[in-house]
């Protein structure tokens, strides 16, 4: 009997550890290893354009998203624009060039991404000649949040 009470402690354990990292991968807590897309953005343009990005990202599937190195997750606040070519995320600042990196399934991220009218479409028309560059990764490692 007492065998039978510690294996099902273990299994109860086990089954709470499993838990708790499911909820920090969920997060953004753990860092998370996965294919995925970058996309470098030369300028800063306005922050609502940030949460179209997200957004888009989001509905394409992406797993986690990060900008120039930090983590987008709950805890992040929104965006503002900061002139010259700065973004105040939630309580951090960061400058242009700003890179996204996404972990996904890349085919449907760049798809997503490259459709006719879309987000990358509507960036490049406000950013004029200045290029934005996509790629695809087969691996991408975005932190966890600071």
């Amino acid at each position: 009997k007492r065998l039978a009470d510690i294996s099902g402690q273990v299994s109860s354990f086990q089954t709470l550890d499993l838990e708790r990292q499911r909820l920090e991968l969920l997060t953004g807590d753990m860092p998370v290893t996965g294919p995925g897309v970058s996309v470098i953005l030369p300028a800063a343009f306005e922050s609502v354009w940030f949460v179209d990005l997200q957004n888009e990202l989001a509905t394409a599937g992406a797993e986690a998203i990060a900008i120039n190195k930090q983590r987008i997750n709950f805890g992040t606040s929104g965006y503002r624009f900061l002139p010259p070519d700065t973004l105040l995320m939630g309580s951090r600042v960061t400058r242009a060039p700003f890179t996204v990196e996404v972990i996904g399934d890349s085919k449907v991220l760049m798809n997503s991404l490259l459709q006719p009218g879309g987000i990358i479409a509507k960036l490049q028309s406000i950013l004029g000649k200045r290029e934005i560059v996509i790629q695809e990764h087969e691996l991408i490692t975005i932190s966890g949040a600071l």
